[in-house]
């Protein structure tokens, strides 16, 4: 198991470098990540130069906890962040939100 979490750590590392190196200051970085993995991720983004602005929890149903985070980083910003509302993927019925249908429409 340590040899997994090492190898995923070093995945991220290496995306996060790549991001900061391919966006201008001021550029956009958004990604999509486990929630117990959010102080990995706020670590690496910040030491590659890309600093999180708003972050924003995934919950499948209202009352799940959340499982994904979606986070934007700005490569070159002050630190300050965003905390948005959830995201709900799914309403008491099993169909998507009107946000996510939103998202999800062509």
């Amino acid at each position: 198991q340590t040899d997994a979490l090492e190898f995923v750590n070093e995945l991220l590392a290496e995306l996060l470098q790549t991001a900061s190196r391919l966006l201008r200051k001021g550029g956009e970085f958004w990604i999509v990540y486990p929630t117990e993995r959010l102080a990995d991720l706020v670590y690496g983004l910040r030491g590659v130069g890309l600093e999180p602005k708003q972050l924003r929890l995934v919950h499948s149903h209202g009352a799940s906890e959340a499982q994904r985070l979606v986070l934007g980083a700005v490569r070159g910003a002050r630190p300050g962040m965003r905390v948005g509302a959830p995201l709900c993927i799914y309403d008491g019925s099993g169909a998507y939100t009107p946000e996510v249908a939103r998202m999800l429409a062509p």
